[in-house]
């Protein structure tokens, strides 16, 4: 079968492709519900009645992933027209782990930092902090969109 590259892909790399990029998304999910859950199981920091959490690192964390997040979603998006001229039948699947791992660092910092909000009691009093999980969205749209593609 051929991919979105004009590639023909094997059936025995469609597997292996399916599998890591299910591998990947599964991570990145788990991870995620881990980070937003284990606040709320562990009970969070305590802050004292009269002190408000401080959400300066956070908001600077939120930030930098932020601007992460829009710089690899714009590569990840140009990554196949960038390598389609240069792969080979042998690295058809190539592309795809590329973008996935690209975007996987993104969604696993967003998750980094909700883990850290959460630990450090700025969560769930400052929701928009889960903003950061949209990565993570991202990056499972990602993998699913490609494997959607090659089942053609």
């Amino acid at each position: 079968m051929k991919n979105d590259l004009g590639v023909q892909i094997e059936p025995a790399q469609l597997k292996t492709l399916r599998t890591i990029g299910l591998a990947l998304a599964s991570g990145a999910v788990l991870f995620a519900t881990i980070a937003t859950a284990l606040p709320f199981i562990s009970g969070g920091a305590p802050a004292p009645s009269d002190v408000e959490p401080d959400t300066g690192v956070v908001q600077v964390l939120s930030m930098v992933h932020g601007f992460l997040f829009m710089t690899t979603i714009v590569m990840a998006a140009a990554m196949p027209s960038i390598l389609a001229a240069k792969v080979t039948p042998q690295q058809a699947h190539a592309p795809y782990i590329l973008r996935w791992a690209l975007v996987e660092g993104p969604a696993l910092f967003g998750s980094v930092i909700v883990l850290l909000a959460g630990l450090g009691g700025v969560l769930p009093g400052e929701s928009m902090y889960y903003l950061n999980l949209v990565s993570t969205v991202a990056m499972v749209t990602f993998v699913l969109t490609d494997l959607g593609r090659l089942k053609g």
